[in-house]
């Protein structure tokens, strides 16, 4: 046992003397000559390289940046309270470098690349030097592939190739930072890396912009480089450099990646401030002369590469503060000429409501144009020219007010446009759907919508193409042929419509537009948006043949089912439940896609039918006795009966008789608590006509009484007021503002989002109504023989 630890002993004392050498080894150490402002002037240090780090006797590192004939200016990289004239400096023989690789990923660290989320230390397997030559020309491939930001007025107008170089400039609180921010949401799940570099911002709005990432998955595919406005001026001069370092290993290796700088203008007062500390000779606006090649040698790393050297790219999105719009600034001509495309953002159309603030004016892209899929191509063509001319003939009539119908059409097309462009800050959409909505434009018919409602339509829109033959085939193709652009034009005219609701201003389609559109869709197959077959969207006349040589009319309606929850209400096909008959036989009646055998020995009732089958519950229907069509018309005799579906079969006539001939007692102080209370809501005549015909579920965002409610009363207001109806309350929903209306507004009888924002700020406890089991009146009641004492909510409460 001796002898082995004896012989093991030897062979390392051999292996030692094999690695004896006889080279001195050198340690470089300077002294510090003067301290101040985070500089240090260091002297003995004559072999020091440019950006290498330094090592203090505290343990404090710095970054030589300035190297002079006699001293060797270092800026600080940390805290320099304890260093003193006369300490020692070491060299490191190492440049700054830091971690690379996907460890980075959902982290956030300063600039040396330290972890500073409370999420532990960065364990890397690589490090990479934050200083590197840009690829050159023969490496590089054009640009030719899109980067979708999802910003409607940016894919259309100004876009985003991978590998490309796009400016965002502004004055502060523009929305710079938001386009920026949009732009890496909306990387989620298109295998684009992304690295956001803030650059002398309060820690507050870094802390914003990492919940934000993290609200909505961003940071799985995010690294945050921060050096904040507290830091010193060499950190945040090295954090954007960091942050392209990062980004190079995931290009090398083949991946696309996504980098802003946010933002370049305190970057370059950062390198101001240490070239005037350093004492090298100030330039224009006290910048250094070479404050331009500061931002090229880092913008220039942002590039494609070719194919055989993996075709990974960098997209960079630097931005740049300016003073009251001048973009004639030192810093912002510089970084204009050094990039592809700049996105300029209006202080004016922002504080006009204007969001994106972006002037189209000002604003273009270099190269990008060349990465557009051919359908956002082919549709947001035209954008930019709509809107030049109407930014040119809107400032010309403020100065008169006769105008010719040329101009008047271009104002209102060029204000519908204005309103296409609004975006909301998160809501990306992805470049099929731009490219429905900019059809819209390109084809005019945008026009006929309402401008305050145009928000709501473009939802509306997308949701009413969702899952359509139509969308595939457009999203398969990338462009609009011959084939399906008719289809488009009838399927958008339908939408715009169904969404308005309004037969005077309806507008059918011509017939080599509906023949295309027929190509995509047969008989059985319709295109659903909320619960509601839309192409098939205008409510035609129930035409009802006599059985008989009577005028008696039969009306089927299956067995009303049990309730479901609301969204599962909207999200049925409520058009289904509208059956639409016609006489086939004397003894056969088709429902839609259903047969009915009609029982030979019918029981007929007075006033009555009563239809039965083996396998189906049927209801029982009124019928009117009269020669010619049902009329509906409010403004006829009240004792007029009409053609009404009882909801379920268990109510009778006298049911009916009961709910008609109630006395209704209104008064707010008449309610007493533990009573149930039934409220009153104004509708138009249309909306009626709609939720009683088509039986349908309905939403009322209406405030939420201070009792409990069982019913809820419908009556018109025009031709003439009239009671019309009742519905049985199925639920009240508690939501915020968002989700209520998101959820309901398909089925709401508040037509727009704005008109229910504007109800729900003025009225903090609204709740969504659920009301369905649709009761019609047979004999309107006048609203003068009803007590309306008004609410402060604009309805009445009823006991």
């Amino acid at each position: 046992m001796t002898d082995n630890k004896n012989h093991s002993l030897i062979s390392d004392i051999k292996s030692q003397i094999k690695k004896f050498s006889e080279k001195a080894l050198t340690l470089e150490v300077g002294n510090v000559i003067s301290l101040g402002d985070g500089i240090v002037l260091v002297d003995g240090l004559d072999n020091v390289m440019l950006n290498e780090i330094v090592r203090f006797e505290n343990g404090v590192e710095g970054m030589a940046l300035n190297l002079e004939e006699d001293a060797v200016g270092v800026v600080l990289l940390g805290d320099y309270s304890n260093i003193k004239e006369g300490d020692r400096v070491y060299r490191t023989k190492r440049i700054v470098e830091v971690p690379v690789g996907d460890v980075m990923l959902g982290r956030v660290v300063d600039a040396l690349g330290k972890a500073v989320d409370n999420k532990g230390n960065i364990v890397a397997n690589k490090f990479s030097v934050i200083e590197k030559i840009a690829p050159g020309v023969m490496d590089r491939k054009s640009v030719h592939q899109p980067l979708e930001t999802g910003i409607l007025s940016i894919d259309a107008m100004f876009p985003i190739g991978k590998g490309q170089r796009e400016l965002i400039i502004g004055d502060r609180q523009t929305g710079k930072t938001t386009i920026a921010i949009d732009a890496i949401i909306n990387q989620k799940g298109r295998n684009v890396n992304c690295v956001y570099v803030a650059i002398g911002q309060k820690n507050s709005t870094i802390a914003n912009v990492v919940r934000e990432l993290e609200a909505h998955g961003a940071m799985e595919y995010t690294t945050v480089v921060t050096a904040n406005a507290s830091e010193l001026p060499a950190l945040q001069y090295i954090a954007p450099f960091t942050g392209v370092t990062i980004a190079e290993e995931w290009m090398h290796q083949g991946k696309d990646v996504l980098i802003v700088y946010d933002d370049l203008s305190k970057h370059a007062i950062a390198y101001r401030t240490l070239s005037l500390l350093l004492r090298r000779p100030p330039g224009r606006e006290a910048y250094p002369g070479d404050v331009f090649y500061l931002h090229s040698r880092l913008l220039e790393r942002a590039c494609k590469l070719k194919d055989e050297l993996g075709a990974g790219s960098i997209t960079a999105l630097p931005i740049i503060e300016t003073q009251a719009g001048d973009i004639s600034a030192y810093i912002p001509t510089n970084v204009i000429s050094i990039t592809d495309g700049q996105i300029f953002m209006m202080t004016s159309l922002f504080n006009a409501g204007q969001r994106p603030a972006i002037d189209a004016g000002q604003s273009v892209s270099r190269v990008g144009s060349a990465a557009q899929i051919k359908s956002v191509k082919q549709t947001g063509a035209s954008l930019k020219l709509e809107l030049a001319n109407y930014r040119e003939l809107e400032a010309f009539s403020q100065f008169g007010s006769d105008l010719d119908d040329e101009t008047k059409r271009i104002l209102k097309l060029g204000k519908a446009v204005m309103a296409v462009i609004k975006q909301a800050p998160n809501k990306p959409y992805n470049q099929t759907d731009e490219a429905i909505i900019l059809f819209t434009v390109k084809e005019k018919l945008i026009p006929q919508v309402p401008v305050e409602r145009i928000q709501d339509f473009k939802e509306y829109l997308l949701n009413y193409f969702k899952g359509t033959k139509l969308r595939a085939d457009l999203e398969d193709k990338k462009a609009f042929d011959k084939e399906n652009t008719p289809a488009f034009r009838c399927a958008i005219q339908k939408a715009i419509n169904s969404f308005l609701n309004n037969s005077q201003d309806f507008k059918p389609c011509e017939e080599a537009e509906q023949t295309a559109f027929d190509k995509f869709f047969n008989e059985n197959e319709s295109i659903v948006v909320d619960g509601e077959n839309d192409f098939n969207f205008i409510n035609e006349e129930v035409s009802l043949k006599p059985t008989t040589e009577t005028s008696e009319a039969v009306q089927i309606e299956e067995k009303v089912q049990d309730f479901v929850e609301p969204q599962e209400i909207l999200e049925t096909n409520k058009m289904e439940e509208n059956h639409i008959f016609e006489e086939v036989e004397p003894e056969k009646i088709i429902c839609e896609h259903h047969e009915f055998e009609i029982a030979e020995n019918q029981e007929k009732i007075e006033g009555q039918q009563v239809l039965e089958d083996t396998n189906h519950e049927y209801s029982i229907y009124e019928t009117v006795e009269q020669s010619g069509e049902v009329d509906n018309d409010e403004s006829k005799d009240d004792d007029l009966e009409v053609l009404v579906p009882v909801a379920e079969i268990e109510h009778d006539e006298a049911i009916l008789d009961e709910r008609e001939n109630r006395n209704w007692v209104f008064s707010d102080s008449a309610v007493s608590e533990v009573e149930k209370q039934t409220i009153m809501i104004s509708i138009s005549s249309n909306e009626a006509e709609q939720l009683f015909d088509n039986a349908k579920s309905v939403v009322f965002f209406k405030v939420t009484p201070k009792y409990p409610v069982e019913k809820v009363l419908v009556y018109v207001t025009s031709p003439v007021q009239k009671v019309v109806g009742e519905f049985d309350l199925l639920k009240i929903d508690v939501n915020s503002v968002n989700t209520s209306w998101n959820k309901y507004r398909s089925s709401s009888v508040i037509s727009s989002r704005k008109e229910y924002l504007e109800y729900f700020n003025s009225h903090k406890e609204a709740h969504a109504l659920l009301a369905s089991k649709v009761y019609k009146y047979r004999k309107p009641k006048d609203l003068a023989s009803f007590n309306m004492n008004k609410g402060p909510s604009g309805f009445t409460y009823l006991k």
